[in-house]
This record gives structure tokens, C-alpha cells and sequence, in this order.
């Protein structure tokens, strides 16, 4: 977890909360398996702890942070090799759907709340966060020079620095993907990424947190919703009808063609399951 940290695969924060996690797990595990090694855990020993959850009551928020970040460490560890347990599937978690009923900012609010944005840098990242979908430290890390001639070259982009759990994906190079990495590009003046121009993610997100007043004046009432502002433009994109969030919690979407949008903002936005889209674009 320090080597996913130093490398920015992962934050502090996110490091510190998987290790005290982790560590939970692993005292089970020895004194429920007599585990003494990495190498020596099983799948069958994290959907054990699963059950183990499920009779405790956990709830279904902790019961599936606590697998995912198993899956985590021991991805790290085994470089990529780990087979990830589904939490719900085989580790035995509760459903959980926290749906989405008010609606995300349009384009108007995103655009007029990104254009209220003092600092040229942050402006840059909240745009990259409204075009491509990104989480706040996915865009501070993002290299818009890199990401700018993979557009070109393969008309996608990678995302890989700042994801949750380390997972990287990759999402379309669509015009506005590309206007956006050259505002950033142009922004950083010669700097990798955001945070090397603040010197460190902890003043970075200071910087984005000065203008929280900003975007909520604008209608947007926080980074994360420019996320959901992507999705529901995607989920328009790819079904030719509003999200459902937009529509006062109506889905006209055909089951098959909602269901195909679902799995391609999934992927977009970095997410294992299709159920979590309902937290950006409304229920199914």
C-alpha cells in the first residue's frame, strides 16, 4: 500500500482506511485459518469473511468496503493476479442502491459553475471532471500531454493515476475530451498534473475547496456532481432518451437498451457494478 501510494496508484487517506480494513480481515484469518503469509489467503477465505459480516449485521456500505478493499491490497500484492470476490455475488452483501432523484447539473449550470472557477488550473481539472467523467483526484493526476496523444493515436483515453482501488479504465476521446486535456495542458505550463503544480494533493484539494461556494452558487453543489453530469449526458448519448434523474424519476429507455447503457457508464466512470450507475442517472 506505501509503493501504491508513493506511485499515486493511491491517496493517504485511501491507503491508511484499506490497511485498517486489511487488517481485520487478517487477524480472522489467522486465528480462524492459522494464515501467517499473503500468498496463503484464498478466495475462500474472504467469502468465509463475507458470512461472517452478513451474520454480524454489517451494514451493506461496510460489509462491501471491507471486500473491496481485501481485493485491493491483494491485488497490489499479487500484482494484478488476485481474482477479485464479488462483495454481493459471492461474499454474501446486501444490496445496496442509493438512487439518484434530483437532478444533475446541466450543461448550462456545469458550464456557467466551471466559467466562475478563479484559478486557471482548478477551472482546467473541473472541466476534465465534466468531460471525461473524472473523480477530483483522477484529475489532478491526469498528464494531459500523454492522454492528448493517445486520443489521437487511439481514440481513447486511459485513466489510470488517482482511481478508486487502483482499477484503471479507459473512457472516449470525444471532442469535448480533447478541448478539455488542452485547457489543462495549457493551464499546467509545463507541469505533469495538477498536483505537481500545487506541490502535494493535500493543497491541491485545498485549491478546488476555495471555490466549493463558487460552483454551488452556480447550481452545481459539489466536483463530484460534474461525474453525474457526464453520466446523464452519456446515458442521453447512448439510449436517445434523458436519464431518468432528468425526468422526474421516469426511465423511458427501453430494459435492454437502459441495461447497455448502464454497463458502458459503469466502465466509464470506474465502477465494478451497473447498480451504482443509479446513483449518478436514477433508477432502473
Amino acid at each position: 500500500l506505501r509503493d501504491a501510494t508513493a506511485r499515486g496508484v493511491l491517496s493517504f487517506s485511501s491507503s491508511a482506511t484499506h490497511a485498517d480494513r486489511f487488517a481485520r480481515f487478517l487477524e480472522w484469518a489467522r486465528q480462524a485459518h492459522g494464515v501467517r503469509r499473503l500468498e496463503h489467503i484464498t478466495r475462500e477465505h474472504v467469502i468465509q469473511f463475507g458470512e461472517l459480516l452478513k451474520e454480524a449485521g454489517k451494514s451493506a456500505r461496510t460489509h462491501q468496503n471491507y471486500i473491496s478493499s481485501i481485493n485491493t491490497v491483494m491485488r497490489i500484492a499479487s500484482r494484478g493476479q488476485w481474482q477479485s470476490v464479488s462483495p454481493r455475488k459471492e461474499a454474501h452483501a446486501p444490496k445496496r442502491i442509493e438512487v439518484r432523484k434530483t437532478p444533475a447539473p446541466t450543461h448550462a449550470q456545469a458550464e456557467r459553475a466551471i466559467s466562475s472557477i478563479g484559478d486557471p488550473v482548478v477551472k482546467a481539472c473541473a472541466q476534465a471532471m465534466y468531460a471525461m467523467g473524472l473523480r477530483v483526484m483522477e484529475a489532478g493526476l491526469l498528464n494531459p500531454t500523454k492522454a492528448l496523444g493517445e486520443a489521437e493515436r487511439a481514440g481513447r483515453i486511459t485513466i489510470e493515476r488517482g482511481t478508486k482501488g487502483g482499477r484503471a479504465r479507459s473512457v472516449p476521446a470525444t471532442p469535448e475530451a480533447k478541448a478539455a486535456l488542452r485547457s489543462l495542458s495549457d493551464a499546467l505550463r509545463g507541469h505533469e498534473n495538477a498536483v505537481s503544480v500545487f506541490g502535494d494533493k493535500r493543497v491541491y484539494k485545498s485549491a478546488l475547496n476555495r471555490y466549493r461556494g463558487a460552483l454551488k452558487a452556480a447550481g452545481v453543489g459539489r466536483y463530484h456532481d460534474l461525474r453525474a453530469a457526464y453520466a446523464v449526458r452519456r446515458y442521453e448519448q447512448l439510449t436517445g432518451r434523458a436519464a431518468p434523474c432528468m425526468a422526474g424519476g421516469h426511465r423511458a429507455a427501453p430494459d435492454a437498451l437502459d441495461r447497455q447503457a448502464r454497463e458502458v457508464i459503469a466502465l466509464e466512470l470506474g465502477h465494478e457494478r451497473i447498480d451504482v450507475v443509479a446513483e449518478y442517472v436514477g433508477g432502473r
